[in-house]
């Protein structure tokens, strides 16, 4: 009985044994779930950090690259803006320079069309004309143009021309400048049909009155003057190009000698006129066609001395003396005839005009 009851108490201290241990067991069950309950937490707190970090990492990398294409934009508006100035900097200084350029053409072809002017007014010798013969040469030289500034210039380089040619008909170039519109003016209001008040030589000289320097003009002058315009009026070239005057543009040598008649030994005043070989003289500058002509093949020229006449030069052919020139001169009534000189006498102003003259001939 004895032995059951220990038996029965070993078996209940087992049981309790077997018991707390199921119990210890279950504990530490608890206890592992518990622990990996708070690392499965932990863990999801780490990955939702993780996440979360990711993110924010995302949305920094997103705004940086926000930044970097704003940035971007900026310097690309900046380089535009930039370029644009540049550009706009660049045409304005092209349009300047342009402007600069146009501005110094336009005064080049100014300065070239002055330079040009005075170099075909200086081809006109007007020593010993009046104003009036001076105006019928130089204004039958060329068609005179419509505008006033034009007119203006060319009257002016023709003022300083002749003032240069006769230094002492008037006291300054102005004088010579307004009397030469004056005489223009004349010659409108005498020879237009289309204008009934015709100026008389009272009006013509009270309007002239006072320009040579603030002193008058000769009557005299005035007079002849006047006199010749409404004797001639003024010819104007046609635009033709069949005027004989063409063939004597550009001559070798031209200007005014004294030429010894052949028949009737008289000293007479020519214009003369050197040009491809041939000799051409004129009784008046502005006429359309020679008095005579001198074909120079086969003639000489020297200087020769001439009673009362120290600048002479001859021409003379070597090989016929004591027969006549081939030549040919025009008589007043039209008619062509043959000349009759077996030399020509011709005589200078000065001796470096007969030279030069001389010296023209010969080549």
């Amino acid at each position: 009985m004895v032995m059951m009851m220990m038996v029965m108490m070993m078996m209940v201290v087992v049981m309790m044994v077997v018991v707390m241990m199921v119990v210890m067991m279950m504990m530490m069950m608890m206890v592992v779930m518990v622990m990996m309950m708070v690392m499965m937490m932990v863990m999801m707190m780490m990955m939702m950090m993780v996440v979360m970090m990711m993110v924010m990492m995302m949305v920094m990398m997103m705004m940086m690259m926000m930044m970097m294409m704003m940035m971007m934009v900026v310097v690309v508006v900046v380089v535009v803006m930039m370029m644009v100035m540049v550009m706009v900097m660049v045409m304005v200084m092209v349009m300047m320079m342009m402007m600069m350029m146009m501005v110094c053409l336009c005064l080049y072809r100014e300065d070239l069309h002055l330079q040009t002017l005075k170099a075909f007014v200086d081809l006109h010798e007007f020593s010993d004309l009046n104003l009036v013969q001076a105006l019928r040469q130089f204004l039958w030289s060329f068609r005179l143009p419509g505008e006033a500034q034009k007119i203006d210039r060319m009257m002016e380089t023709f003022a300083t021309r002749y003032c240069d040619c006769n230094t002492e008909v008037f006291q300054s170039t102005d004088t010579c400048y307004i009397l030469s519109f004056a005489i223009i003016m004349l010659n409108t209001s005498l020879h237009n049909p289309n204008v009934k008040d015709k100026t008389p030589l009272e009006r013509f000289i009270s309007m002239n009155r006072g320009i040579n320097n603030g002193g008058d003009l000769p009557n005299e002058l005035l007079t002849k003057l006047y006199d010749s315009i409404r004797n001639e009026p003024f010819k104007i070239p046609e635009d033709d190009g069949n005027d004989l005057t063409h063939t004597f543009f550009n001559p070798d040598r031209e200007g005014w000698l004294l030429k010894l008649g052949g028949r009737v030994k008289t000293w007479k005043r020519r214009w003369f006129i050197l040009t491809d070989n041939c000799l051409y003289y004129f009784e008046y500058t502005t006429d359309k066609e020679p008095r005579g002509i001198i074909p120079l093949e086969n003639l000489c020229v020297r200087e020769v001395v001439y009673a009362r006449k120290p600048y002479c030069l001859e021409l003379y052919n070597p090989n016929s003396r004591g027969q006549k020139i081939k030549a040919c001169k025009t008589e007043t009534d039209g008619r062509v005839v043959e000349g009759k000189h077996q030399s020509y006498m011709i005589c200078a102003a000065t001796a470096e005009e007969r030279d030069t003259w001389i010296e023209s001939i010969r080549c």
